[in-house]
Order: structure tokens, then C-alpha cells, then sequence
């Protein structure tokens, strides 16, 4: 399905703007961030295993909750985690029903202080530091967008929100310079699974780019572009 090529530089976790207008699909199984960097070859991009953002069962209930307007209860994410202590041990988040709740309310707190500055710059995450490097917020792989949508279905993120979420209203924005920049290199963003509920937020405020860190980048791509991608916000 895929193969590594360890002798070219790696790229772990640099800090990139990723444009998420037309983000779709995430790669099943998920790739390790062992890995991350690493150009990597095969068809893991354009898999029939991989599913839309909108199966990601998390982004589904952050959504349920920021959209359709239910209580974290209500969406069943705060006993899905509860589920993962009893079958997996204690969480980096705690192991009681408070723990979580104390958890999803400061994610709250992150969206509204987002939407209030529209400043997506607050997604990025709590480690990131002056040399461009960080290992926290949201995970994107990339590969050759003509590839992509060449051998997937080609959907637009927002036309796909919208449409399953009737509720949903897009911030109107002229900010269409880093998807054009993607769009003229052939590079496609594929959500690498990390960072769901920041994903989840920029998703529910129509949000055009995501502060990201970069996983594997598929050898169809020339090393030139992915450094052109580091060196835009270095």
C-alpha cells in the first residue's frame, strides 16, 4: 500500500497554513506520526478505505454540538471518552465525567475566542516554538491534488457541511490566496486524524485555513514544494 523513502530530508511536524475548503477525506489505517516528515509512496491517498471528515466520529459530535446547538451529553462524546478509561485506562484528560466536561467547556471558551477575533492562529497548539516546530494541533498529510481527485470523489467541504448540516452558515471571506497557492502547486490536504476537536472548530465557523502541523507528504510531490509550504510562514 505504501513505502517510505528514509534518505530524503525530513520534515516532522513543521508549521503550516493549510486552506480547508476542500478537505474531504482522512486515510484508513491512520499513519503513525512516527512517520511524520517522511515523504512516503503508494496509494494511501487515493485508498477506497478512506472516509470523509464528517465519519470521524468525534468531528461528528463536536459538530452536533456547535451546530445543531446539543449538550456535549447529548452528543455522547463526553461517555465515549468514559468508554476509553474503562477499556483503556486513565486519559490525559482525566478519568470522571467532570474531567471531561471541565475539558469540552474550555474547548468552548477556544471557539468563541476564535470567532470573536476570527484569528485562526489561535488553533495552533500549546507547544509549538520559535524554530517553526510543534507537536500538538491539527495533523495534515499532503499529497498531488490532480491525483487526488483524478481517482476520488471531488467535494467541497463547505458544500458537504452545509449539506448535512442545514444549520450551518459560512462566514463570507475574500481570503482565497493560500487555496489558490495549493490549487497552482497541485497539493491536496488530507486530515491526518490529530487534532480533531481544533478541526472541529475551524469547521464550525467556516473557518478558510487551519494553522497545521505537516505529517507525510507523498513522493508524487517535489521536496521544493513542501519547503515552499514550510518557508511561507517561517
Amino acid at each position: 500500500m505504501f513505502g517510505f523513502n528514509l534518505f530524503k530530508n525530513k520534515f516532522a511536524f513543521r508549521y503550516i497554513k493549510v486552506p480547508i475548503k476542500d478537505i474531504v477525506y482522512c486515510p484508513v489505517p491512520r499513519l503513525s506520526k512516527n512517520v511524520c516528515g517522511f515523504p512516503m509512496s503508494g496509494d494511501w491517498d487515493i485508498s477506497i478505505n478512506n472516509i470523509s471528515i464528517f465519519d470521524h466520529t468525534k468531528i461528528k459530535m463536536c459538530l452536533d454540538h456547535w451546530i445543531n446547538g446539543k449538550s456535549w451529553e447529548d452528543t455522547g462524546i463526553i461517555d465515549l471518552h468514559l468508554y476509553h478509561v474503562r477499556e483503556y485506562g486513565k486519559s490525559i484528560h482525566g478519568c470522571a465525567h467532570d474531567d471531561f466536561k471541565k475539558r469540552y467547556e474550555s474547548l468552548d471558551r477556544l471557539r468563541e475566542k476564535i470567532k470573536n477575533n476570527y484569528n485562526e492562529d489561535f488553533l495552533l497548539g500549546k507547544n509549538r516554538n520559535d524554530t517553526n516546530y510543534f507537536h500538538d494541533g491539527i495533523l495534515f498529510h499532503v499529497s498531488k491534488r490532480s491525483k487526488v481527485l483524478n481517482n476520488l470523489p471531488n467535494k467541497l467541504l463547505y458544500d458537504e457541511l452545509k449539506h448535512l448540516y442545514p444549520n450551518f452558515v459560512k462566514r463570507s471571506s475574500e481570503k482565497e490566496l493560500i487555496f489558490d497557492d495549493w490549487k497552482k502547486k497541485d497539493i491536496y490536504p488530507f486530515f491526518g486524524g490529530s487534532g480533531c476537536h481544533r478541526l472541529a472548530i475551524a469547521l464550525s465557523l467556516g473557518l478558510n485555513y487551519v494553522p497545521a502541523s505537516l505529517g507525510i507528504w507523498h513522493t508524487d510531490l517535489d521536496k521544493s514544494v513542501i519547503k515552499s509550504l514550510i518557508d511561507k510562514v517561517s
